[in-house]
């Protein structure tokens, strides 16, 4: 298997529709770069999931990712930080009812 998998149980599956994505041929497997998404979808246990479970989902998981890069070193942490900013956004997009409350928490931490 290319790539790092956390062994870990979210509690939320993300359902990500996109019209592209590129294979990356790597040493010990196959990576996908996935495109823009079409369509996103939240599940927790056969049902759509609110927002709060997809904050708590990303805040429980969030330091796997963190100590992955920060192992890789700078560049590594540049790029997590520019994919959670992006990632934020389109949560705020998607799911705006509670973005303004997650949004102080975040200026207040």
């Amino acid at each position: 298997m290319a790539g790092i998998g956390i062994e870990r149980n979210p509690g939320v599956t993300l359902l990500w529709v996109t019209k592209g994505y590129r294979v990356m041929n790597e040493p010990d497997g196959v990576l996908f770069r996935i495109g823009e998404p079409e369509r996103v979808q939240f599940f927790r246990e056969g049902r759509l999931a609110t927002r709060a479970e997809v904050d708590h989902s990303i805040a429980t998981g969030i330091d796997n990712l963190d100590r992955l890069a920060q192992r890789e070193g700078a560049k590594a942490v540049n790029e997590l930080e520019k994919c959670k900013q992006r990632f934020s956004a389109l949560l705020d997009q998607l799911l705006p009812a509670q973005a303004a409350a997650l949004k102080g928490r975040r200026e207040n931490a």
